[in-house]
């Protein structure tokens, strides 16, 4: 996956020296949640769990293209969400309380500004792809899982000076499924579904 994606950027870094770029930084803050989800285990057991809202911070770097309203960025996610009840079928549900999954997440994503909008605030709309380290901590030990990652979105940027802007977003992204390897046997949870909401600053050369 690592290997797709860096020859996808390095194929759109060739294009991109074609044209007239303009590129940025940025940094943004918010707040997620994780959808419920389903999980299953060999002993066996089954069953589903709910997290608590939680903090997202994110890092890109990236290229806007003067002739056409399309940016493309490589930016850095972390999530950390803790479980807040664990329901295991047919026993009674476990406070979630020392467990929780910290997401590292690299994406690469593509941009549509709505730029044709007259004034400061440009809408847009964007999509990604990539993939995502999750780890599972737990009480007694830690485990981790490496899976393909997607986002899409929409926001709006606010242009404060040339260079400066103040970004908002909302966006969904989704892994596939982790598997857990654990002494005697493999935790498998469903994809997670995050919904985020965004803000920063952005910095245009």
């Amino acid at each position: 996956m690592k290997k797709i994606i860096t020859v996808l950027f390095f194929l759109s870094a060739v294009a991109l020296t074609q044209a007239k770029t303009t590129p940025y930084i940025s940094v943004h803050g918010g707040v997620n949640q994780i959808l419920e989800t389903d999980w299953q285990d060999t002993d066996p057991n089954s069953g589903s769990i709910e997290f608590d809202v939680a903090g997202t911070f994110d890092v890109a770097v990236g290229t806007s293209i003067a002739d056409i309203p399309i940016r493309v960025e490589l930016e850095y996610t972390w999530r950390k969400n803790d479980f807040d009840v664990i329901h295991t079928d047919g026993n009674p549900d476990q406070n979630g309380s020392g467990y929780d999954f910290t997401a590292h997440t690299l994406m690469g994503n593509v941009y549509y500004d709505f730029s044709f909008v007259k004034g400061p605030v440009v809408p847009y709309i964007f999509v990604g792809l990539g993939a995502t380290k999750v780890q599972l901590n737990t009480p007694d030990e830690d485990f981790d899982d490496t899976v393909f990652a997607g986002q899409t979105g929409v926001g709006a940027a606010w242009s404060i000076t040339d260079h400066i802007l103040i970004d908002f977003k909302y966006r969904i992204m989704a892994t596939a499924d982790t598997e857990y390897n654990y002494p005697g046997g493999i935790l498998s949870v469903d994809g997670l579904i995050y919904t985020e909401l965004l803000a920063g600053i952005k910095f245009q050369f």
